[in-house]
């Protein structure tokens, strides 16, 4: 896909477990991170190939993002669409250490409008990347989680 591409690192003090737990359920997202209103599923159960979710963030709205890959415990990626935009988020966690986890989260953009589009929002889009790694890290190292028997 021709367009935009671009990946964050972060390295996190806790077990992939636990930074699993928090990144499937992506409902709580807007809680750690500014760069979401809101996320709502369109579906129940555990995140799988095919779940979606509407998520809308500031400065560009509501989008619908669809699973279409996902490995237990490792990765998932979704996809959303409008006309002439597509883009491809992808999340990948690994045991970097005993107790601590690397997180890479990618964006990709591109469509026939989406590859023009993204140079223009390319900056708007980073940043929105760049917050929810350092809010992903922020809450999995947080040991302030209402659910005290939760790897979460």
């Amino acid at each position: 896909m021709p367009g935009v591409h671009f990946d964050v690192t972060v390295r996190i003090e806790a077990d992939p477990g636990r930074v699993w737990a928090l990144l499937v359920d992506v409902e709580t997202w807007p809680s750690w991170t500014p760069s979401m209103t809101s996320v709502k599923r369109t579906d129940g159960g555990p995140l799988a190939v095919g779940s979606a979710a509407r998520i809308r963030q500031p400065r560009i709205g509501t989008m619908l993002w669809r699973v279409t890959e996902l490995t237990e415990g490792q990765s998932f990626t979704w996809e959303a669409r409008r006309p002439g935009v597509h883009v491809v988020a992808s999340h990948v966690i690994e045991e970097a250490a005993p107790g601590q986890t690397q997180v890479v989260l990618s964006i990709e953009q591109g469509g026939l409008l989406g590859s023009a589009l993204a140079y223009l929002t390319a900056a708007l889009a980073r940043r929105n990347v760049e917050m929810e790694a350092q809010g992903l890290k922020t809450r999995a190292e947080s040991r302030t989680d209402p659910r005290p028997d939760s790897e979460v």
